[in-house]
């Protein structure tokens, strides 16, 4: 990437696939990978301060800088992400009690739109309607709540005077390594959230697995001109990709005429850009049953 910068504020793998319209599917979790060395492990802490928390990250970059990150995350911008994202049986009841007289697909229609409000997708297969997490809108929606982790990024990159590839690196590490491995579960205090914390969250509480760590890397990228991303769902895991031309031995898919370079961001495991974990290499080397999600 030629322009790698702050946006200003303002409001040897992989075939060559082409997977536009494939059907969504649950985004399932892995396990987390073994536990990385402690010379390379991060550490989360926050103190609150009067409009949420003060959250300082420590972890070690791939070009074995060790880094300190410290950020303010708003506790109405967590609690705003949390209360649109997911939904309550009772207000999809709601929706069956109002669409009595309504016909088959008036009903469906009105489903899938409320769905989509609550960022899901819902896909109509077989008169079952699947849901899975509309990842490309939730870092749509969350890009701008965590601009002041992204600013902190940017701080440390122009300290250190960083190139593009190790200011992704930072944003990766910080994420993977510095922010504990934890699964969400499917439903928390009554809502339906489908195993995903949406990216303030992952930042304020400091926790989250390959899908929430994955959404919040992408909303931190999406600050910067310059970074284009993918999400790369596959049979039980969350992973990630960023358009740039892939160096001697990483690991990158060719995604609509153009290689990004895959990342890893469930963590604890300290893995660079370009390395991916057995079961990504596994699934990705059949392509079966594989979703690509372009953050755009």
């Amino acid at each position: 990437m030629q322009d790698f910068r702050l946006l200003a504020s303002s409001g040897a793998l992989v075939a060559l696939i082409s997977l536009l319209g494939a059907m969504p599917q649950p985004a399932a979790r892995l396990p987390a990978a073994p536990a990385t060395s402690d010379a390379r492990a991060g550490s989360w802490s926050r103190d609150a301060d009067k409009d949420g928390w003060r959250v300082a990250i420590q972890f070690t970059n791939y070009n074995g800088n060790r880094l300190a990150a410290a950020f303010p995350v708003s506790r109405l911008d967590m609690d705003q992400a949390m209360a649109e994202f997911g939904f309550r049986k009772a207000e999809t009841d709601e929706i069956l009690k109002s669409c009595r007289t309504c016909n088959q697909a008036e009903y469906d229609r009105r489903m899938a739109d409320y769905y989509r409000q609550r960022g899901l997708a819902a896909v109509l297969t077989d008169r079952v309607m699947r849901l899975s997490v509309d990842m490309p809108e939730l870092v749509r929606r969350n890009a701008p709540r965590v601009r002041a982790a992204a600013m902190e990024i940017d701080r440390i990159a122009k300290e250190r005077q960083y190139d593009s590839g190790a200011t992704i690196g930072a944003a990766l590490s910080m994420v993977q390594t510095g922010i504990p491995y934890f699964a969400p579960p499917m439903q928390e205090d009554g809502k339906e959230i489908l195993g995903v914390y949406v990216p303030p969250q992952v930042l304020g509480n400091g926790k989250g697995d390959c899908d929430s760590k994955t959404g919040l890397i992408a909303s931190l990228l999406k600050n910067f001109s310059g970074a284009r991303t993918i999400g790369i769902n596959v049979p039980n895991h969350y992973l990630m990709g960023i358009a740039r031309v892939p160096q001697r031995g990483e690991a990158f898919l060719e995604y609509d005429g153009e290689p990004y370079v895959l990342l890893e961001a469930a963590g604890p495991a300290w893995l660079p850009p370009g390395s991916i974990s057995d079961h990504s290499r596994a699934m990705l080397g059949t392509m079966r049953d594989v979703r690509v999600d372009p953050f755009r």
